[in-house]
């Protein structure tokens, strides 16, 4: 399973990325693949030194079976898409001036703009809606009971109240 990302950013080549990487004194991502937590981290940072007062990760769209990407994209805002997301609204912000000028410097390809990037090797996301379903204490929902497993709540719903719905429902994100 692979990640689908809307983004904020522009489209510049992984070559003169890394030609940047290298003028930064930081090991070049090359190859097209995404970067690791650890890079992500440093590349980050090389970003904060030239004055970008906003988070930035860089995005490399990759599917099994075709060569990896020539392209990836440097990114302001973005929102992960597991299933289905409702996407009124996001991405509204104004890009911070600075981050035009590092658009202007890496020679992109593109404008900023909205792009939806999908990578089969990323699984880094987990939706806050799944994560706060299995954090307890987990409520009913209908009645005072509580629980410390997501399974447990199912089974009380369905014993107790004759709720019949999935074990494991898509989150709405």
């Amino acid at each position: 399973m692979g990640l689908i990302t809307l983004v904020r950013g522009f489209k510049v080549s992984v070559s003169d990325f890394d030609v940047f990487l290298r003028a930064n004194g930081l090991p070049p991502i090359g190859g097209g693949y995404q970067p690791s937590p650890k890079e992500a981290e440093d590349i980050a940072k090389l970003f904060r030194v030239h004055g970008i007062d906003c988070e930035v990760r860089v995005f490399v769209p990759y599917a099994t079976g075709f060569d990896r990407s020539r392209h990836l994209f440097v990114c302001c805002d973005w929102i992960h898409v597991l299933v289905t997301r409702d996407i009124e609204g996001v991405l509204q912000e104004p890009v911070p001036p600075a981050f035009e000028q590092m658009h202007d410097s890496l020679g992109a390809e593109s404008g900023v703009s909205r792009y939806i990037v999908y990578n089969e090797e990323e699984f880094s996301y987990t939706p806050e809606e799944v994560i706060k379903r299995n954090m307890a204490p987990i409520e009913c929902g209908v009645c005072d009971a509580v629980f410390s497993l997501w399974q447990n709540r199912m089974r009380h719903r369905h014993d107790e109240h004759g709720i019949s719905e999935d074990q494991n429902p898509l989150p709405d994100c």
